[in-house]
């Protein structure tokens, strides 16, 4: 896991020069801030397992805690929201008052495959 941080780390100092310095077209933007949030989720990720593996040899407890799984969805809705375009898909969200299974959602929102194989309209 060390072994993918520093990597990563490296990728996301060029990315906060472009944004601060470079003058880019609106698309450019949002290519470069999907890099971006994608390289902090996998920064993520690795420090996830890192933490995983603290709890594991009983160094670090675990704290579990909810989150507002709207803003969760949103943040991936934005993600997808380039993807989908690049297809010409029509991509959206559309929220039930009560999401029984976080994970379910999580996992049809996240699945790039979908949108590789579909054509013209995709809902979650």
């Amino acid at each position: 896991s060390h072994e993918l941080r520093t990597p990563l780390t490296l990728i996301k100092s060029p990315i906060e020069e472009l944004k601060k310095n470079e003058r880019l077209t609106p698309s450019g933007k949002e290519y470069l801030s999907l890099i971006d949030n994608n390289a902090k989720k996998m920064l993520q990720l690795v420090n996830q397992i890192l933490d995983f593996r603290k709890v594991q040899n009983g160094k670090m407890k675990m704290h579990i805690s909810y989150v507002d799984l709207n803003e969760v969805l949103e943040m991936f809705r934005q993600e997808y929201r380039i993807h989908a375009q690049e297809r010409d898909i029509s991509y959206e969200f559309l929220l039930p008052e009560i999401l029984e299974n976080g994970h379910i959602v999580k996992d049809i929102a996240t699945n790039e495959n979908t949108l590789k194989e579909l054509e013209g309209y995709f809902a979650v």
